[in-house]
């Protein structure tokens, strides 16, 4: 299975889940000559009622070993909980 599909198998089988929707990376720059860093990909999993969203990050279960070897080169993991506002 590839890695991604793993993952969003994963994320839908998690309480509250709705959908998944993936965006390639398609142009980036930045202004002080540098180049840009980080993701080529962003994904929103969208969640209803009965999510179990927190603050802390942690991984889905079961853990696999793609998670595991993910988790374990991290430096650090940035990740957000929005509430559609409008």
């Amino acid at each position: 299975m590839v890695p991604r599909d793993e993952h969003n198998q994963q994320m839908s089988e998690q309480p509250g889940w709705k959908g998944t929707t993936r965006y390639k990376l398609v142009y980036q720059t930045r202004n002080d000559g540098n180049e840009p860093s980080g993701s080529d990909f962003l994904a929103l999993h969208y969640f209803g009622a009965g999510h179990k969203l927190g603050k802390n990050v942690e991984a889905l279960q079961p853990v696999s070993d793609w998670t595991k070897r993910v988790m374990g080169e991290c430096t650090a993991i940035d990740a957000a909980n929005y509430r559609k506002v409008g």
